[in-house]
């Protein structure tokens, strides 16, 4: 699972356990319900300003939305630093 699709995992699952319409969240947001959509899909990355603005709406901290992905886990060895000389 990619991080985008993480935090898309983690903003349904906030939206859902508050009773928030995607709609809503979209009106609220200024964005299409389409965009948001593929928010939650994890189809494309969430700018940060909008995260921000997320965390506020649904009365979370921005940390909870990445809290519990393990980024050794998806990282592959090539993507990672070298640390040998």
């Amino acid at each position: 699972m990619s991080i985008d699709e993480h935090i898309g995992t983690k903003l349904r699952q906030m939206r859902v356990e508050r009773g928030v319409s995607p709609k809503k969240l979209a009106i609220i947001l200024s964005i299409s319900e389409e965009r948001y959509s593929a928010f939650e899909a994890g189809e494309v990355s969430i700018p940060a300003r909008l995260l921000i603005d997320l965390s506020v709406q649904l009365d979370v901290t921005v940390r909870s939305f990445i809290d519990g992905y393990d980024v050794d886990e998806h990282h592959d060895d090539s993507s990672r630093r070298s640390t040998e000389h």
